[in-house]
């Protein structure tokens, strides 16, 4: 019983520290929309009942001249209908006068053509499906969702009925005019769809630099344009990486470049990359390093065979894995720390000049240690440090030769007399 409880607790121990460890996202189920341009549009009008408008940039509903008519005609096919969605809309930019008007809105079950079609064999008005009040000039929406089942695409006609308006029309931008995305005559479908980012990089291991540039990735779902970038350390806001526009393409990589200048040191920097359109969606990449090294230490000099004299230099070696920026050495004889050099560039080597002070023996040795984590360090062997070099005699190497000069000659006359 007690094997089986303590496994069961090393289970939520495990589970929840994966849990916590997973970087904060934010996804969404949210509405989206795909909009599709009219396939075909015109209008005609029984003053000129055999001409036909449909290069126009405009149509005209109502009135015509006093005492004629005209009418709007636009089609849409579906082409860009998604499978789930859950409401259709057709969206008007009507134009008019200080005049409110009341437009009418028809289905057209027949076929007809934009650049033939003129009042003379213009199509039966079908089932009449709403009617809008237009108060000014501004982009007005027709629900269709109800007569969406069973087609390929709809066709409608915009007019204005006799008994409602008299001496009134309303001008609706065509696809050929349009002067805006929002103000073409378009078909507008609304469904879900699940939002989402990931950030793959930065991880938990990665360890930025001055001077370096890195490349911050992630992965997304959903319709995303752009995202913002911004940097943090924990939860404090540090710059938005994406500042020069406020945001980036949603191509999933962007290459940031850590400058001195801007004195980052830390262990939880964190990457939130948040969707540009719905700042709702967003996603944090692990807590990662900047300027902040990691890696292994190995001092292979001094030696054990090393025996170097008081007031002498000598240069310390080692070698490291990772990245690892500065290094502390400290020098010790036994356990006694004698000194230390703090916050040395890791050039793996550092050139130490020997107290004349220093007391002799053979129990001396270094340590050397990464200067963000005093848990990452070596020592070297043991080593000697002896006592210095006795000072010249005055006179003395003058002496010495002199003498060889003497001796020398003899042997030359001696040899010369035999």
């Amino acid at each position: 019983m007690k094997k089986k409880t303590m496994f069961i607790l090393i289970c939520i121990l495990f589970i929840t520290g994966f849990t916590f460890k997973v970087p904060p996202v934010r996804a969404l189920l949210r509405d989206q929309t795909i909009s599709t341009v009219a396939e075909k549009d015109t209008y005609v009008n029984s003053y000129e009942p055999s001409s036909n408008y449909g290069a126009e940039d405009h149509t005209i509903a109502g009135d015509f001249l006093t005492s004629y008519e005209a009418e709007s005609y636009f089609f849409f096919s579906f082409s860009d209908k998604p499978n789930n969605y859950t409401e259709a809309e057709i969206s008007l930019y009507c134009g008019l006068s200080d005049i409110l008007r009341n437009v009418s809105i028809c289905l057209i079950e027949e076929q007809w053509e934009e650049f033939s079609m003129n009042w003379t064999n213009k199509p039966s008005k079908g089932t009449e499906i709403a009617s809008l009040l237009i108060t000014q000039t501004d982009i007005y929406k027709l629900n269709v969702t109800n007569y969406i089942a069973g087609r390929n695409n709809i066709s409608i006609c915009v007019y204005i009925k006799s008994v409602n308006d008299v001496d009134k029309n309303v001008v609706i931008t065509s696809r050929e005019g349009y002067f805006s995305p929002e103000s073409a005559p378009q078909l507008i479908w609304t469904y879900p769809e699940n939002a989402e980012i990931t950030v793959t990089s930065p991880t938990s291991s990665s360890i930025w630099v001055d001077s370096d540039s890195y490349s911050i990735q992630w992965t997304s779902i959903g319709k995303i344009e752009d995202v913002k970038i911004e940097l943090y350390n924990g939860t404090t806001f540090v710059e938005n990486l994406t500042s020069v526009y406020g945001y980036t393409e949603n191509d999933g990589e962007y290459n940031f470049y850590i400058s001195p200048t801007d004195h980052y040191k830390g262990r939880n920097y964190r990457i939130k990359i948040s969707d540009y359109d719905d700042p709702n969606v967003f996603a944090y990449s692990d807590n990662f390093s900047i300027n902040v090294g990691s890696g292994t230490i190995a001092v292979y000099q001094p030696s054990n065979s090393d025996s170097w004299h008081q007031g002498s230099s000598h240069t310390i070696r080692w070698n490291t894995t990772g990245t690892i920026i500065n290094v502390d050495i400290e020098i010790y004889k036994g356990g006694t720390l004698k000194q230390s050099i703090d916050d040395r560039s890791n050039f793996g080597f550092y050139s130490w000049s020997i107290d004349s002070e220093s007391e002799p023996g053979t129990d001396w040795r270094v340590k050397v240690i990464n200067s963000d984590n005093s848990s990452q360090y070596d020592w070297s062997e043991y080593f000697e440090i002896i006592p210095a070099l006795g000072p010249p005699i005055p006179g003395y190497n003058s002496y010495i030769i002199l003498n060889l000069i003497f001796i020398i000659s003899i042997i030359a006359i001696r040899k010369i007399k035999k």
